[in-house]
């Protein structure tokens, strides 16, 4: 991945739009301010992330226990996404679309085997979607089918949780995930729309400024005209 803006960096962006210079002269509740904007620009990203997968999406190795034909996968995987290859010799598996193919797998495919008897060279694959606790519920598992007789290594394209930041990760100078290019044309102008709303915010000329690279930033993510509603008050306003 090309090189990426660091926390600070779009910290210290949304600072400057409110007139503070450096952190260390501020408050905790405007830290914890631009870090929320920070946040839900990043939220924003990972919403459209279907249409830009490329920043969201990782290729991960697991491996699936011999006989028991399916592995949880960790937590912080959002969803899975095709291709899926075994590891050994990149060999791409079929995906089945719902819980019956899978179950009835060797009905439908091997020939009526039973259960037991479906074992084997893996072919298929599929992704069920159930609950953990947590903020964040969705947890995925992985069955191949049929049931491997040795672990068997596969590579699967994933979708991962949206990364949340905290002060430490602007001290830490933490990279954001976002190739540098698209944090300057579409992570930023997103935060900078977020902050324009904040008390601190003197620029008011500036806004429609910001309003436009926001619309733009959204366009780029295949997002639909968001209609904000500062910028709907204001032109109500301008009417009166």
């Amino acid at each position: 991945m090309a090189s990426s803006l660091k926390v600070h960096q779009v910290v210290d962006d949304l600072f400057r739009m409110w007139g503070i210079e450096k952190a260390c002269a501020t408050t905790l509740s405007v830290k914890e301010r631009a870090i929320s904007d920070l946040n839900a620009a990043m939220q924003t990203l990972w919403s459209y992330s279907k249409n830009v997968d490329f920043w969201t999406r990782t290729t991960e190795v697991v491996t699936v226990p011999a006989s028991s034909g399916s592995i949880l996968l960790s937590d912080d995987i959002q969803n899975v996404i095709t291709p899926c290859r075994t590891q050994e010799d990149n060999r791409p598996l079929a995906p089945l679309h719902s819980i019956d193919e899978l179950e009835n797998f060797s009905t439908y495919y091997l020939g009526g085997l039973s259960h037991s008897e479906a074992t084997g060279i893996p072919t298929s694959f599929y992704v069920s979607r159930g609950n953990q606790s947590g903020d964040d519920p969705a947890r995925c598992t992985l069955h191949l089918a049929p049931t491997p007789l040795v672990d068997t290594a596969v590579k699967i394209d994933v979708i991962k949780e949206c990364p949340r930041y905290d002060w430490s990760d602007y001290e830490n100078e933490t990279s954001i995930p976002v190739p540098h290019q698209y944090g300057e044309s579409i992570l930023l102008p997103i935060a900078r729309y977020r902050s324009s709303s904040y008390r601190l915010f003197y620029d008011k000329e500036g806004k429609p400024a910001i309003l436009n690279e926001y619309k733009m930033a959204l366009s780029q993510l295949g997002a639909n005209d968001p209609n904000p509603t500062w910028d709907k008050t204001e032109q109500e306003g301008d009417k009166s």
